[in-house]
């Protein structure tokens, strides 16, 4: 009798491989981004507060520069601007700090410029990389705003006289709410603003790093971070409560 043969069995019919669907697809597609919206977040504060960081530590270069000048030259605060006997053109205060940095200004760096500044062009004969002097420290008193927001200019003449303001460090009071250096577009904080909806009575410049804020340093080294009130209080009228 013959033996019935055995068929192998059939395999079973392998299932429908799984795939998103597009409810699921959206779902995932949103979660990236929102997490990806918040590590950029995350990565634009980090980078924002290390260039306020960086800023500040330029203004204490700054300082230390403009002390050195003043140990260099019987104590005086680097004028604003000078102007020789035989040269027309003056020489800003930014021009005459550049031998008392640890790097000297030149197309490769640029110890002047807040990292934040948008203009920043920098250039062998550049003055203007970002800060602002208080070139007329001198000034006291809410009722002197006026004259304050002149420009010192220094002069030399051919007969060895020297005409301008002259200041120096020994001699200026409440040092520390007199501002010193602030974050700015031009050399010097005694205009008053020609942006239009630009607060404040200066050329300080503010928002740069948010907050409707400036970085400032004082004469007495400290840093800080100002409303335009506090900027105009600390140039115009410290010596008042």
């Amino acid at each position: 009798m013959p033996i019935p043969m055995r068929h192998a069995p059939a395999p079973h019919p392998r299932p429908p491989e799984a795939g998103f669907t597009l409810v699921e697809l959206l779902a995932v597609i949103a979660v990236v981004a929102v997490l990806s919206g918040l590590l950029l977040t995350g990565i634009l504060k980090a980078r924002d507060a290390a260039y306020a960081s960086k800023c500040l530590a330029n203004l204490r270069s700054t300082f230390t520069a403009a002390q050195l000048y003043a140990t260099d030259n019987k104590g005086i605060i680097v004028p604003g601007s000078t102007q020789g006997a035989q040269d027309a053109s003056a020489d800003l205060w930014s021009a005459k700090l550049v031998p008392y940095y640890s790097q000297v200004n030149n197309s490769d760096s640029a110890t002047f410029a807040c990292p934040k500044w948008e203009d920043d062009k920098v250039s062998a004969t550049a003055y203007n990389w970002g800060y602002a002097m208080n070139v007329t420290p001198g000034c006291e008193g809410a009722g002197s705003t006026s004259a304050q927001k002149g420009v010192s200019v220094v002069k030399y003449k051919d007969d060895g006289s020297v005409t301008g303001a002259i200041f120096r460090f020994n001699t200026l009071t409440h040092p520390a709410r007199r501002l010193f250096f602030c974050d700015s577009n031009q050399w010097h904080v005694r205009w008053p603003q020609v942006v239009p909806g630009t607060p404040g009575q200066t050329l300080a410049s503010y928002n740069r790093h948010g907050q409707n804020k400036c970085n400032v340093i004082f004469f007495d080294g400290h840093t800080a971070t100002l409303t335009p009130a506090e900027v105009d209080h600390a140039i115009y009228d410290p010596g008042s409560p």
